[in-house]
């Protein structure tokens, strides 16, 4: 038995230096697998030489990584100081694989194994005493390990690995070493095929459909006006120009009615406010320097606000886009020495001011 399995631990030696440095990896499918196992019985009580054994595995690889495997083993061990007696061990275990790096010549792998193991032993082995207590019955095992399989092809392997295991009745730990050689039947990734050259595509004959000067092949904005100023791309060059309307209401001697003639120039800024919705104003209030200063102040504050209300009941405007101040007689803009500059004093402005973009004409 010792010298099948130094001859297969000198072919996979061989196989491991022959195999390729990378390889497309089998991304899933059935697997077999045939070889040997060396156990070592660690606990002195068992009696047990250490023995080879035999292998059989079949599984299924879900993923590159993952494998799933239902294996069995046989060994026929000799037990010291007993001539002529032996124990045999039969065990099926369910091992859970995980390669590390399958793409890899070598990869290193971790198990995890659950299985259950049957004892035939001579009924001299049993009387040698304590082993009539360490194996009363067959029993689980659980075991672990570590271990490097090596891809000598796409999907032919083979798999190296040590494992500590337990027998959970008997609680004896033993340890042993399997040497596997396989094959997955399954497909490999392929790597995506090179991309063919493409034949050469005709220039296109240009023209210049809309007469802006940018050819049809580089106009981004066909359609342009002939004539229009346009940038490399051929769209229309756009820049934002400031816009403001202003309006001014005169009022009569002590009032603050907003007279009916004022109405059209106040409709215009209403409409202004809407073609530029993000626009606000303040509605300043002013007076001659007739009367004292408080009444004045008071007066403004009222001419102001009646020309906000004009703007939110007869035209609409939101009232949080509008607000009033009075400044009395402060702000003069002619001479309160005559009726005339008196007049242009009595008076409400406001200016709203906006942003718009245009295009730039030839």
């Amino acid at each position: 038995m010792k010298s099948k399995m130094n001859k297969l631990t000198g072919a996979t030696a061989a196989l491991l230096l022959a195999a390729p440095a990378v390889h497309a990896a089998v991304e899933s499918g059935f697997e077999a697998n045939v070889g040997g196992v060396y156990q070592w019985f660690n606990d002195s009580n068992a009696g047990v030489d250490g023995q080879a054994g035999y292998r059989l595995g079949l599984g299924y690889q879900f993923t590159p990584n993952w494998v799933l495997e239902l294996a069995g083993s046989y060994l026929d061990a000799n037990v010291s100081g007993a001539k002529d007696v032996s124990f045999k061990q039969t065990t099926a275990a369910l091992d859970l694989m995980y390669n590390f790096m399958p793409e890899w010549r070598v990869t290193p792998y971790a198990l995890l194994s659950a299985g259950y193991a049957w004892y035939k032993v001579d009924d001299g082995y049993k009387n040698i005493e304590p082993n009539r207590e360490k194996f009363k019955n067959d029993e689980a095992v659980l075991g672990a390990g570590l271990g490097l399989k090596a891809n000598l092809t796409d999907n032919l392997f083979a798999r190296l690995d040590g494992r500590y295991v337990n027998y959970t009745d008997s609680n004896i730990d033993d340890y042993i070493a399997t040497l596997v050689l396989g094959y997955t039947f399954g497909e490999n990734a392929q790597a995506a095929p090179a991309a063919e050259p493409m034949a050469p595509v005709a220039a296109p004959v240009d023209g210049d459909d809309d007469g802006d000067g940018i050819p049809n092949s580089r106009d981004k904005c066909p359609g342009t006006s002939p004539g229009a100023k346009v940038d490399a791309d051929g769209c229309y060059i756009i820049i934002e120009k400031p816009v403001t309307i202003r309006l001014e209401v005169l009022f009569d001697f002590d009032k603050s009615v907003v007279k009916p003639e004022y109405y059209p120039e106040i409709k215009k800024v209403a409409e202004f406010m809407k073609q530029y919705p993000m626009t606000d104003t303040v509605i300043e209030g002013h007076t001659d320097s007739k009367g004292t200063n408080a009444y004045n102040l008071s007066l403004s504050q009222r001419r102001a606000e009646a020309v906000r209300m004009v703007l939110i009941n007869q035209f609409k405007v939101e009232p949080s886009r509008l607000s009033s101040v009075g400044y009395g007689e402060e702000r003069p803009v002619a001479d309160n020495k005559t009726e005339q500059g008196r007049q242009l004093n009595r008076r409400v402005i406001a200016v709203v001011s906006a942003t718009k973009k245009e295009k730039i004409k030839q």
